[in-house]
Protein backbone atom coordinates (compact mmCIF):
# COMPACT_ATOMS: atom_id res chain seq x y z
CA UNK A 1 0.00 0.00 0.00
CA UNK A 2 1.16 3.54 -0.63
CA UNK A 3 -0.19 6.67 -0.65
CA UNK A 4 0.41 8.74 -3.59
CA UNK A 5 -1.16 11.96 -3.54
CA UNK A 6 -1.43 13.94 -1.62
CA UNK A 7 2.46 14.11 -1.81
CA UNK A 8 4.12 14.67 1.54
CA UNK A 9 0.66 13.13 2.99
CA UNK A 10 -0.17 14.01 6.44
CA UNK A 11 -1.34 10.24 6.62
CA UNK A 12 0.43 7.37 6.86
CA UNK A 13 -0.64 3.48 5.45
CA UNK A 14 0.76 0.48 6.79
CA UNK A 15 1.64 -2.74 5.05
CA UNK A 16 -1.85 -3.78 6.20
CA UNK A 17 -3.93 -1.33 4.74
CA UNK A 18 -4.50 0.71 7.86
CA UNK A 19 -4.68 4.65 7.21
CA UNK A 20 -2.74 6.33 10.28
CA UNK A 21 -3.55 10.09 11.24
CA UNK A 22 -0.80 12.42 12.25
CA UNK A 23 0.55 11.48 15.77
CA UNK A 24 0.33 14.84 16.30
CA UNK A 25 -3.38 15.64 15.41
CA UNK A 26 -5.13 18.44 13.63
CA UNK A 27 -5.59 21.86 14.17
CA UNK A 28 -9.21 22.00 15.67
CA UNK A 29 -10.54 23.20 12.05
CA UNK A 30 -12.82 20.90 9.99
CA UNK A 31 -11.03 19.65 6.75
CA UNK A 32 -11.20 17.10 3.99
CA UNK A 33 -8.32 15.23 2.46
CA UNK A 34 -8.66 12.63 -0.67
CA UNK A 35 -6.01 10.36 -0.68
CA UNK A 36 -4.74 8.53 -3.70
CA UNK A 37 -3.90 5.27 -2.74
CA UNK A 38 -1.99 2.51 -4.66
CA UNK A 39 -1.77 -1.38 -4.06
CA UNK A 40 0.00 -3.83 -5.31
CA UNK A 41 0.70 -7.48 -4.65
CA UNK A 42 3.50 -9.49 -4.95
CA UNK A 43 3.08 -10.22 -8.17
CA UNK A 44 3.41 -6.53 -9.25
CA UNK A 45 -0.29 -6.32 -10.25
CA UNK A 46 -1.73 -3.24 -9.10
CA UNK A 47 -4.98 -1.16 -8.32
CA UNK A 48 -5.96 2.24 -6.98
CA UNK A 49 -8.83 3.79 -5.17
CA UNK A 50 -9.24 7.22 -3.82
CA UNK A 51 -10.01 7.15 0.09
CA UNK A 52 -11.92 10.41 1.31
CA UNK A 53 -11.03 11.19 5.01
CA UNK A 54 -13.07 14.30 6.95
CA UNK A 55 -11.77 15.57 9.82
CA UNK A 56 -14.29 16.85 12.24
CA UNK A 57 -13.85 19.49 15.02
CA UNK A 58 -13.37 18.90 18.50
CA UNK A 59 -15.25 21.09 21.02
CA UNK A 60 -13.59 22.27 23.94
CA UNK A 61 -17.05 23.73 25.33
CA UNK A 62 -19.62 21.90 23.48
CA UNK A 63 -23.22 23.41 24.13
CA UNK A 64 -25.86 21.22 25.76
CA UNK A 65 -28.77 21.03 27.43
CA UNK A 66 -29.49 18.86 30.67
CA UNK A 67 -32.35 17.29 29.91
CA UNK A 68 -33.67 16.10 26.39
CA UNK A 69 -37.29 17.77 26.83
CA UNK A 70 -39.21 20.58 29.09
CA UNK A 71 -43.14 20.58 29.80
CA UNK A 72 -44.45 23.54 31.00
CA UNK A 73 -48.10 24.63 31.61
CA UNK A 74 -49.59 28.12 31.45
CA UNK A 75 -52.87 29.96 31.77
CA UNK A 76 -54.59 30.92 29.05
CA UNK A 77 -55.33 35.43 28.33
CA UNK A 78 -52.14 36.30 29.65
CA UNK A 79 -51.56 38.34 27.42
CA UNK A 80 -48.95 38.91 24.44
CA UNK A 81 -45.52 38.18 25.66
CA UNK A 82 -46.71 36.41 28.46
CA UNK A 83 -43.58 34.54 30.17
CA UNK A 84 -43.92 30.80 28.82
CA UNK A 85 -40.51 29.29 29.85
CA UNK A 86 -36.80 29.37 29.70
CA UNK A 87 -34.44 27.31 28.49
CA UNK A 88 -31.12 27.13 29.34
CA UNK A 89 -28.20 25.37 27.50
CA UNK A 90 -24.69 25.10 28.67
CA UNK A 91 -21.69 26.23 26.52
CA UNK A 92 -20.05 29.46 25.45
CA UNK A 93 -21.24 31.96 23.05
CA UNK A 94 -24.55 30.25 23.79
CA UNK A 95 -27.50 31.85 21.04
CA UNK A 96 -31.36 29.74 20.75
CA UNK A 97 -33.41 29.44 17.91
CA UNK A 98 -36.74 28.08 17.56
CA UNK A 99 -36.74 24.46 15.08
CA UNK A 100 -40.23 24.09 15.30
CA UNK A 101 -42.30 26.80 13.06
CA UNK A 102 -45.12 28.64 15.19
CA UNK A 103 -47.11 31.86 15.05
CA UNK A 104 -48.28 31.58 18.98
CA UNK A 105 -44.74 31.70 20.36
CA UNK A 106 -40.89 33.07 19.79
CA UNK A 107 -37.80 32.55 21.43
CA UNK A 108 -35.56 35.71 22.28
CA UNK A 109 -31.85 34.20 21.11
CA UNK A 110 -29.72 35.66 23.77
CA UNK A 111 -31.68 34.34 26.88
CA UNK A 112 -33.76 31.51 25.79
CA UNK A 113 -37.42 32.82 27.12
CA UNK A 114 -40.31 31.55 25.10
CA UNK A 115 -42.93 33.86 25.37
CA UNK A 116 -46.59 34.27 23.62
CA UNK A 117 -46.33 36.14 20.49
CA UNK A 118 -50.61 37.30 21.49
CA UNK A 119 -53.16 36.62 24.29
CA UNK A 120 -53.80 33.06 24.07
CA UNK A 121 -57.67 32.06 24.05
CA UNK A 122 -58.61 28.14 24.03
CA UNK A 123 -62.61 29.55 23.37
CA UNK A 124 -61.43 31.03 19.89
CA UNK A 125 -58.61 28.77 19.29
CA UNK A 126 -58.57 25.47 20.83
CA UNK A 127 -55.47 23.51 19.60
CA UNK A 128 -53.67 25.67 21.55
CA UNK A 129 -54.21 23.47 24.83
CA UNK A 130 -50.48 21.53 23.58
CA UNK A 131 -48.02 23.00 21.82
CA UNK A 132 -44.99 20.90 20.64
CA UNK A 133 -41.42 22.87 20.21
CA UNK A 134 -38.20 21.55 19.22
CA UNK A 135 -35.77 24.56 20.00
CA UNK A 136 -32.33 24.80 19.44
CA UNK A 137 -29.01 26.51 21.70
CA UNK A 138 -25.96 26.84 19.44
CA UNK A 139 -22.06 28.42 19.75
CA UNK A 140 -22.85 32.00 18.25
CA UNK A 141 -19.47 31.37 16.62
CA UNK A 142 -19.42 27.69 15.77
CA UNK A 143 -22.86 27.25 14.55
CA UNK A 144 -22.27 23.31 14.50
CA UNK A 145 -21.36 23.00 17.94
CA UNK A 146 -25.29 22.83 18.72
CA UNK A 147 -28.13 20.83 20.97
CA UNK A 148 -31.97 20.88 20.69
CA UNK A 149 -34.50 20.36 23.39
CA UNK A 150 -38.95 19.23 22.93
CA UNK A 151 -40.79 21.91 24.84
CA UNK A 152 -44.15 20.92 25.59
CA UNK A 153 -46.50 23.69 26.76
CA UNK A 154 -49.93 23.05 27.68
CA UNK A 155 -52.28 25.45 28.13
CA UNK A 156 -54.95 25.70 30.71
CA UNK A 157 -58.46 27.21 30.36
CA UNK A 158 -59.43 29.65 32.38
CA UNK A 159 -63.07 30.34 33.36
CA UNK A 160 -63.72 33.77 31.52
CA UNK A 161 -67.20 33.76 30.81
CA UNK A 162 -69.60 35.79 32.88
CA UNK A 163 -72.44 34.28 34.98
CA UNK A 164 -75.99 34.45 33.79
CA UNK A 165 -78.85 34.21 36.16
CA UNK A 166 -81.95 33.45 34.37
CA UNK A 167 -84.45 34.96 35.27
CA UNK A 168 -82.49 37.95 37.06
CA UNK A 169 -84.94 38.93 39.81
CA UNK A 170 -86.34 35.92 41.16
CA UNK A 171 -89.36 36.29 43.66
Amino acid sequence: YKITRPSPSPFTILQNGHVLAPASGFSNAAATYQLQILVTDSLGNTCNGTLTIKVLPVYNNPVNFTTSSVSVTIMENGGPNQMVTTVKAQGSHVLYEMITATADYYIQSGTGTIRSTYNLDLETTPSLVTTVLEVRAYDRYQRSNSATVTVTINVLDVNDIAPKCSPAIIV
